[in-house]
């Protein structure tokens, strides 16, 4: 590969993470750039994302918050944030790197930002230690190398003697913890409170990098409520300093853990809305022109079904593209090796049957339906199902798009989107998943043909294997959360979806001369030969009830008006009537023929 080919792919600015924009070891690997003046300074062709700059500066939010997968550019974008807003950062301290690029068109833009404000900009990236006062220690050193970088100030006689002295300690590492944790406040009060700066309604902006990467390692090592309460006192300047003007904040989740942004006045920019927000991850025009000129049998076709983010194709994962060129169109697995997966491989250890058969579904090619969050609750991971495919999502593995909302939850369809993840995650399926689960997931092929046949017995005995086994997950202790067995559930027929339409419903019903929500489901065989479904679940209050309730639920459905068309279809259908205490049912049957009717 020649010279210019390599130093091509060194520059190319794709608003890629700290380590994203890549070039050649003499091996063929690939290694990181991170600085954006080190990218444009080289005069190279690159992907063009400065009109971001733009994007973010303009909208009312006070705080920006970036939430995207890792290596999609957040660190990056901080860094051209730096270049262009900081005062210290103008010519010609250093050089105009933004001469010729998208945002430069925009001139009343830019003499009203570019390079006017006092910026702060650190990152929380190491800090993932195993205990809190480890990591406790790393913050403060991160606050005190921020006061280091701006020593300036105690020469330019802006400050106070007591300011002054504030300044010196936290330096030399000589003031209490209580200054430290709050000395980015204090920062942001010393940068703001000049009088050119009042004068002129300039305040500071504050970039904060990763985020959230002390919240994950303090989840993952049991000391979260502790982090959580440090950075919200480290970060409060977000919601309460006069003298900040916005905050620009990005990590792989939203953490509703704390009150750490200001709820009203947050922008999140995420894998929700950056399809109307296009500039993390590469588009297909941007893609086209990296092509150009290279020397690779590999096109778009082959790029999309490796690493594109959606179907039809119009992103695609920039990293993975990078590494792909400069691998000489080598399509092999790249960003998912390149990822911290500690927390993913966590929660696969601890999932259950139901969201293990629902990923070797995605595997094979289906589609889900699953409610996810825009946020992630940290306490919740281990007891809400719901959360396992927010990580999914928000982390860059699986595409969503809305469908509905359902009792104040937004559901939405999760595909795979291209033949690098589903690798991964087949791979995941075959090696970290419980071996409890594992175990259960390899009767699926059994389950399915029992439910064909209608051996109510055999499948009953699946069903109740799978949740005596992986159902802690679920958090089954409640009888009135009758949603979660029926959430549960939902996702345990999918490998029946081949075989059957199935349809879920929850209907209002009198029982007990008590209006009550009733769950069913209805399982349609696609060749009609087979035996149709009709299952209801109901809640009992104790476990010697569980016979009982069901046998009343039967009852109850014989006596409703069961689904006509599926016994008009079928020659034969299963009512079921179930009844649950936490991870235990009880059923009752009834094999009803079409001359019934």
């Amino acid at each position: 590969m020649d010279l210019y080919f390599v130093k091509f792919l060194w520059t190319t600015f794709a608003c890629l993470d700290v380590r994203n924009t890549i070039a050649l070891h003499e091996k063929g690997g690939a290694y990181a750039e991170s600085d954006f003046r080190d990218l444009v300074s080289l005069e190279r062709p690159f992907v063009d994302k400065t009109e971001l700059i733009k994007e973010i500066m303009s909208n009312d939010a006070r705080v920006t918050l970036i939430v995207q997968p890792h290596r999609f550019g957040k660190s990056l974008t901080l860094s051209m944030l730096q270049y262009f807003l900081d005062k210290r950062k103008a010519p010609p301290n250093t050089t105009d790197l933004f001469n010729g690029l998208k945002i430069s068109e925009d001139r009343g833009f830019c003499e009203t930002y570019k390079n006017r404000f006092p910026v702060i900009h650190f990152s929380f990236r190491d800090v993932n230690a195993t205990d809190f006062k480890t990591a406790e220690s790393a913050v403060y050193s991160i606050i005190q190398q921020q006061f280091k970088e701006h020593s300036y100030l105690l020469t330019n006689n802006s400050l106070n003697f007591f300011s002054s002295l504030q300044v010196g300690m936290i330096m030399n590492g000589t003031s209490s913890l209580e200054t430290v944790r709050n000395g980015i406040f204090s920062l942001c009060d010393f940068l703001g409170n000049v009088k050119k700066l009042i004068k002129e309604n300039i305040a500071v902006i504050l970039l904060v990098d990763d985020y959230d990467t002390p919240l994950r390692a303090a989840y993952m090592n049991n000391y979260l409520p502790e982090m959580s309460r440090l950075l919200s006192n480290v970060l409060s300047c977000l919601t309460t300093s006069p003298f900040v003007k916005k905050g620009i904040i990005t990590g792989l989740y939203s953490i509703s853990s704390g009150d750490i942004f200001p709820k009203r006045s947050t922008k999140i920019i995420s894998v929700f809305n950056d399809q109307k927000i296009p500039y993390f991850g590469f588009t297909a025009p941007e893609v086209k022109n990296l092509l150009q000129g290279i020397s690779s049998n590999v096109g778009m076709k082959d790029l999309g079904e490796w690493y594109g983010l959606d179907s039809p194709v119009t992103k695609y994962n920039p990293w993975s593209v990078l590494c792909c060129l400069a691998n000489k169109g080598a399509l092999a697995p790249y960003w998912v090796r390149s990822s911290d997966s500690r927390l993913v491989s966590n929660l696969l250890s601890l999932i259950g049957v139901s969201e293990a058969v629902s990923l070797i579904y995605l595997v094979q090619g289906g589609i889900i339906e699953k409610s996810v969050h825009r946020s992630v609750r940290f306490e919740a991971l281990t007891s809400e199902a719901e959360y396992f495919w927010t990580v999914l999502v928000h982390g860059g593995y699986l595409s969503a798009n809305f469908v509905k909302e359902d009792s104040s939850r937004k559901i939405y369809s999760l595909v795979i989107p291209n033949f690098e993840i589903k690798n991964e995650i087949n791979h995941w399926c075959r090696t970290r998943l419980s071996e409890a689960v594992r175990k259960t997931t390899g009767k699926l092929a059994e389950f399915v043909k029992n439910t064909m046949h209608g051996e109510v017995e055999k499948i009953m005995d699946f069903l109740l294997e799978c949740m005596q086994k992986t159902g802690i997950y679920y958090n089954f202790e409640n009888p009135a959360h009758l949603g979660r067995y029926y959430t549960y559930y939902t996702a345990l027929f999918t490998p029946l979806r081949d075989y059957y339409k199935i349809t879920e419903s929850q209907t209002e019903k009198n029982v007990n001369m008590r209006r009550r929500r009733c769950y069913s489901f209805v399982l349609e065989p696609k060749n009609y030969s087979t035996v149709g479904i009709i299952m209801e679940i109901e809640g009992a209050n104790i476990s010697t009830d569980m016979k009982k309730t069901a046998e009343m639920v039967l009852k109850r459905m014989k006596n409703d008006e069961l689904s006509p068309h599926i016994l008009t279809v079928c020659g034969k259908v299963l009512a079921i009537g179930m009844a649950f205490y936490r991870q235990n049912f009880e059923f009752s049957y009834d094999l009803i023929g079409a001359q019934v009717l």
